[in-house]
């Protein structure tokens, strides 16, 4: 869990499009994780880098959430 203090400097550090890009890659991390339990096999890194990218273009199309749509674009960039 972070810590208040780390989240205050990363907002000062990062600003608003840096906090929505972490809420962003969070949420989508969580539900890809849910759905891609069948797949031990599958590394951390891949996750990270699929999540990361997927958040930054949400962010840059200004979307605030992702949908089904996006989580589904996802999930198929991950298998």
């Amino acid at each position: 869990m972070i810590e208040l203090k780390e989240l205050d400097q990363f907002i000062k550090e990062y600003g608003k499009d840096g906090v929505r890009l972490l809420m962003l890659f969070s949420l989508l991390k969580s539900k890809a994780k849910i759905a891609l339990r069948q797949y031990p096999d599958l590394s951390e890194e891949r996750l990270n880098r699929a999540c990361m990218a997927k958040a930054n273009e949400l962010i840059r199309r200004g979307k605030d959430r992702p949908t089904e749509k996006d989580i589904k674009e996802l999930l198929s960039h991950i298998r």
